[in-house]
């Protein structure tokens, strides 16, 4: 099954078209052994190999020697301009692997707009996991349990119905005390709402009982208000250029246009996001209890 994208997402001009391909099957859901509360970093955005994505990248080591993370997990546009075609490409070590790799942790993954504009990218991605110590990506969708939490990685760049058919089932099969689903565009965003996803992806966590949805591709840090028992937060700050943020939008709890990551921590009785600049200080924390 071939699916193609006809959406261009962003907030700058027109992109080269985008070709999914073909559908592929995820794996079963899989645990990641993490401690109690578990602590996760999260971030997007981030692979043009500048100086801000070191800087961040630098900051992130130095937190987890302090507050170490049981794993991370990527919001997308993994590799700029367009992806990253071959597994002997030197960005793996230089943007990558140096980078994170200090961290001696497993990274599961998403796929952005940009890893697909190569067309080979998604299949590179996907294959670097059979010899990388930390990267993960078996499928360009799947879900695995840490701890309380069940965490959903989507690919919303190429959102099929088979997709979508197969998150509704395992958000019904799933009994962990969280949900937290992630992927690259995002719902709602003071930089630029998603249409398509408010009318073919909100209904799904809605109906999943869904926590969290966390994303990435706005290059900047936002927490927006909740639907009721849904939670939005954007992680985009990895080191890509910052996007422009709308003072007026009628969502916004916080925003910042700044690189930065997001710590995830989780027990029985909360579910906490803390954005972290590049300097080290806490810009600003969110936290759904129960």
């Amino acid at each position: 099954m071939v699916i193609l994208a006809l959406l261009w997402h962003s907030p700058s001009a027109a992109a080269p078209q985008i070709h999914c391909g073909a559908e592929r099957e995820p794996p079963p859901v899989f645990t990641v052994q993490a401690r109690a509360p578990i602590r996760a970093l999260a971030f997007g955005d981030f692979g043009e190999g500048n100086e801000p994505q070191r800087r961040t990248a630098a900051a992130m080591v130095a937190y987890h020697g302090g507050h170490p993370f049981d794993f991370g997990i990527t919001l997308g546009d993994n590799f700029y301009p367009s992806g990253i075609s071959s597994l002997d490409d030197p960005r793996w070590k230089s943007q990558f692997e140096d980078l994170y790799g200090p961290m001696g942790i497993k990274f599961y993954a998403t796929l952005g707009n940009h890893d697909y504009y190569d067309i080979s990218s998604p299949t590179t991605e996907i294959s670097y996991s059979k010899s990388s110590p930390d990267w993960r990506l078996e499928s360009p969708y799947y879900t695995f349990v840490a701890g309380p939490v069940q965490f959903f990685a989507i690919d919303t760049v190429c959102l099929s119905q088979t997709q979508l058919d197969w998150l509704t089932k395992e958000l019904a099969a799933s009994r962990a005390h969280w949900k937290l689903v992630y992927g690259h565009y995002p719902i709602y965003s003071a930089t630029e709402e998603d249409p398509a996803l408010i009318e073919k992806l909100l209904p799904v966590l809605e109906r999943g009982g869904v926590d969290v949805y966390l994303s990435g591709h706005h290059h900047n840090l936002q927490v927006l208000r909740s639907d009721g028992h849904l939670h939005f937060w954007v992680s985009g700050g990895g080191g890509a250029h910052l996007h422009p943020l709308h003072w007026g939008y009628e969502r916004t709890v916080y925003k910042k246009e700044a690189n930065g990551f997001t710590v995830l921590e989780a027990d029985d009785h909360h579910l906490t996001a803390r954005f972290i600049g590049t300097r080290g200080d806490e810009l600003y924390r969110d936290s759904i209890d129960r």
